[in-house]
């Protein structure tokens, strides 16, 4: 049977040199994340100022994106629940009605199909309007019977306008009531909004690395001495650079938490009189919450976006660290 080989001293002298490299290694990483977040608390209005411009820069296109979500909800439940209404121009036959109902539901674009005689279509206009209790003192019901075809959410706003003219060439039926065009301009708004947030959420994030940037050459200007007697005792660019780095990260997260405290503030001021809105057109919309994931985003692209701003400005700035 073999034996393992022992380890040779200039073995075990090498393992515990790279340990303790990794130790020094990590140390450093952990002083210099603590450092730079007490330079930041040991200043608070100067930080305080910082962060906030951070916030109000990751806010905006947060709070952009929130409103793109809620609109595609809310564009969402409208085409769930788009429907057209085909009116009689007479009380129809039953005959009529089912084999009108059958050619309908057969189409792939419709979801159901219900009729409306007009004594239900006369209780439903009665649920829903104050002004029904003028028809009290008609002799006759004016109201037409009425199919209601629930169609379904894929189907495109093209193919609506086609089966609009195809169904009001249907026997018996007068006139068929299938609105688009505000369906068409809310798709078109939620369009533009998109592209909108793109370019501000561009423009935004460039205006924060340039602000991070600009912050942490300062710091370095104001630190040039240690950083030339750091390299005279043999500090690597790394360990040099490695506490800007950190700096720029945590003015970055801090902003992101600020700017997840606004979007909840400006959710919530928003939120009742969009409930009550939706309350007046007998909707259930509510508006939609960032939530746990939205949050966490939010904070990884704060500081994502500080750190990359901190790397950026400390590979040129330290070239230019010289002795005068």
């Amino acid at each position: 049977m073999t034996t393992a080989p022992e380890t040779t001293p200039a073995r075990k002298g090498a393992e515990e040199s790279r340990q303790s490299a990794l130790e020094a290694w990590l140390a450093h990483h952990r002083d210099s994340a603590r450092q730079s977040l007490a330079d930041q608390l040991g200043h608070p209005v100067a930080s305080l100022l910082s962060w906030l411009a951070m916030a109000v820069a990751l806010a905006l296109p947060a709070l952009l994106a929130l409103g793109l979500m809620n609109l595609g909800a809310l564009t969402h439940t409208l085409d769930a629940s788009r429907q057209a209404t085909l009116y009689f121009s007479s009380p129809p036959e039953d005959a009529t009605v089912l084999q009108l109902k059958a050619s309908l539901v057969a189409l792939p674009e419709v979801a159901k199909v219900e009729y409306l005689s007009p004594d239900a279509a006369l209780d439903t206009f009665r649920a829903i309007n104050e002004a029904a209790d003028l028809l009290a003192g008609l002799d006759a019901n004016p109201l037409p019977a009425s199919l209601q075809v629930t169609l379904k959410a894929d189907t495109p706003l093209e193919r609506l306008d086609v089966l609009k003219t195809q169904w009001s060439a249907l026997p018996g039926i007068e006139s068929v009531q299938l609105d688009t065009v505000w369906l068409e301009r809310l798709q078109a708004l939620e369009t533009v909004l998109q592209r909108a947030w793109g370019l501000l959420a561009i423009l935004l994030g460039l205006a924060a690395l340039l602000f991070i940037g600009n912050t942490v050459r300062l710091a370095i200007e104001n630190r040039r001495d240690e950083i030339l007697v750091s390299r005279l005792v043999g500090a690597t660019d790394a360990w040099v650079r490695r506490p800007f780095l950190y700096m720029g990260a945590w003015y970055g997260l801090i902003g992101a938490v600020l700017a997840a405290v606004l979007v909840h503030l400006c959710m919530a001021m928003v939120a009742g009189p969009v409930e009550a809105l939706s309350a007046l057109y007998f909707s259930a919309f509510r508006l939609e919450w960032p939530g746990l994931s939205g949050t966490l985003i939010l904070l990884l692209a704060g500081s994502a976006l500080g750190w990359l701003g901190a790397w950026l400005t400390v590979l040129r700035e330290l070239q230019k660290v010289e002795p005068r």
